[in-house]
């Protein structure tokens, strides 16, 4: 009964131990973006706040600091648009960054194809 134990312990720990290996976890931040015009004040009572979540965006972006995250843009209108990913890299950051200050959303009807 005692060397049962003893393996049981033995085991426990063991897998204890590879159990918190296992525990580190990679993150994938999702930013679905209305890009319809109503974002710019073109609907009846909507204000014009499209350049105030452009810069959110890019501001929540850049303060992503572990270099493991994946970092998912989806601008949508009636549908996702297109999807871009990047890794939370400074040169995966700065090309979404450039594509989200570069996008006019009155432009983006010609994407929805």
């Amino acid at each position: 009964m005692r060397k049962l134990l003893i393996s049981f312990i033995a085991t426990f720990a063991a897998f204890s131990i590879d159990a918190q290996n296992v525990q580190v976890k990679d993150t994938r931040q999702i930013y679905l973006w209305d890009v319809t015009l109503s974002m710019k004040g073109k609907a009846a009572g909507c204000p014009d706040i499209w350049d105030k979540v452009k810069v959110a965006m890019i501001d929540d972006i850049m303060q992503i600091s572990d270099e493991r995250t994946e970092i998912v843009v989806i601008p949508f209108q009636h549908k996702a648009l297109e999807t871009w990913t990047e890794i939370a890299t400074p040169a995966g950051k700065a090309e979404l960054v450039n594509r989200i200050k570069n996008i006019n959303c009155c432009c983006l009807n010609s994407m929805a194809g």
